[in-house]
């Protein structure tokens, strides 16, 4: 169980960091258009206040693409998602698998719980016995 819940949030910390790396490629690829047209107006400044929101989204995702591969080799949208989907099926039979290991460990417990139970009536049966016999 310790081993499946490892994974688990191994794929969790994984599943966030594409999710991570698909608003970002989105947000560039959404806002490429109003940067690319700034750069080729006339008053750049006019343009850069009446665009402020885009292009600082533009600028904020070229930034985290950069950091994230700096050999400016980031992969597709498609690829992303594709990944996305991977790490989304693992997530769901980590997830089943956890479910079936806790339910195991319940009927374990049940089980050593019972055991204990009747062992324990066992000792408390010899010692009446015991008693009986000496009185």
């Amino acid at each position: 169980m310790k081993n499946t819940r490892k994974a688990l949030r191994a794929v969790d910390t994984q599943l966030k960091d594409v999710n991570k790396q698909i608003h970002y490629t989105g947000q560039y690829l959404a806002n490429k258009s109003v940067y690319g047209q700034m750069l080729n107006a006339r008053n750049k400044r006019k343009f850069r206040q009446e665009h402020a929101s885009e292009i600082s989204a533009y600028e904020e995702a070229v930034k985290y693409i950069k950091e994230r591969f700096p050999d400016s080799t980031a992969p597709s949208i498609k690829t992303l998602k594709e990944e996305k989907q991977k790490l989304a099926d693992r997530q769901k039979s980590l997830q089943a698998r956890l479910e079936h290991r806790k339910a195991d460990q319940k009927d374990f417990r049940t089980v050593c719980s019972n055991v204990d139970a009747i062992l324990g009536q066992g000792k408390t049966l010899k010692t009446e016995r015991d008693l009986s016999q000496s009185l």
